[in-house]
C-alpha cells in the first residue's frame, strides 16, 4: 500500500468580492482552482503532469478534505467531509474547484484580508498515489527533460492557502521518488530499443534487393 503523502503547489488562487444582496459588505468568499490538469508543473526535480483521469468524482465524493492554512491542520478555514461541510469543491475538465466563506475568526479575518490585497495568491494540495504501478508513468518529453504523469490518485486530504514558503515541501516530497534510478530505467530502455532497431545499412540493403529483381 502506498502511503507516502504528496504535496503539490499550484497558483490559481483568487477572490470573489462581491457586495452581498443584502447587505454593503463584500463577500468573504474565496474561490480558486487547486489542482490543474494536464499543465505542466513547476520544477520540482522533474516535471509532472496531473492527468484528468487521476481524479474521480467518486474520489472527491468519499474524501475528507480539510482547507487549511500552510498545510497546517490546527489552521483550519473550512472542511468537505463526504459532501457536505463549510467547503465546495467542483470536479471541472480543467481541474479541481474550492469555495468557501472564510470564517469570522482571526485567521479567517487575517486569510481574507491578504489575499483580497494579493499577498496570497497560491495554493496547494496533498495526496496519496493509488497502489499501483500504472498509477504514474515516466518519460522523458523533446527536450530530454524527465517527465512524471499522475494517472490515478486514491486520497485527497487538504487543500490550502499557501505562502511561498510551502513550495519547499514539494521540493522534500519530490526526493520521495528516486528518480535517479527512474532516469536510469529510461535510459536503459531507449539503449535496447536502439539496438533492436535496423540500422539505415539494413534497409539500404535490402532496398538493394529488391531493386536487382525488378
Amino acid at each position: 500500500m502506498n502511503t507516502n503523502t504528496y504535496y503539490r503547489y499550484m497558483k490559481k488562487l483568487e477572490t470573489r468580492a462581491i457586495l452581498d444582496k443584502n447587505e454593503d459588505n463584500e463577500s468573504r468568499t474565496i474561490t480558486g482552482r487547486a489542482i490543474v490538469f494536464d499543465s505542466p508543473s513547476r520544477y520540482i526535480g522533474y516535471t509532472e503532469y496531473i492527468r484528468k483521469s487521476a481524479i474521480t468524482q467518486d474520489l472527491i465524493d468519499s474524501s475528507d478534505i480539510i482547507f487549511n492554512y500552510n498545510h497546517d491542520d490546527t489552521r483550519m478555514l473550512a472542511r468537505w467531509t463526504r459532501g457536505k461541510g463549510t467547503l465546495d469543491i467542483q470536479l471541472k475538465d480543467d481541474g479541481v474547484y474550492f469555495s468557501f466563506d472564510a470564517p469570522e475568526t482571526e485567521l479567517g479575518n487575517e486569510v481574507l484580508w491578504h489575499v483580497r490585497h494579493g499577498n496570497l495568491v497560491d495554493c496547494s494540495f496533498a495526496f496519496t498515489l493509488a497502489d499501483d504501478e500504472q498509477a504514474m508513468r515516466w518519460f522523458r518529453d523533446e527536450n530530454d527533460e524527465l517527465c512524471g504523469e499522475v494517472l490515478a490518485i486514491d486520497g485527497l486530504y487538504d487543500m490550502t492557502i499557501c505562502s511561498m514558503g510551502a513550495y519547499a515541501d514539494t521540493n522534500v516530497s519530490a526526493r520521495e521518488f528516486d528518480l535517479e534510478a527512474i532516469k536510469r530505467s529510461l535510459d536503459e530502455a531507449k539503449e535496447v530499443e536502439t539496438k533492436q532497431k535496423p540500422s539505415p545499412e539494413y534497409y539500404s540493403e535490402k532496398l538493394a534487393t529488391v531493386l536487382k529483381h525488378v
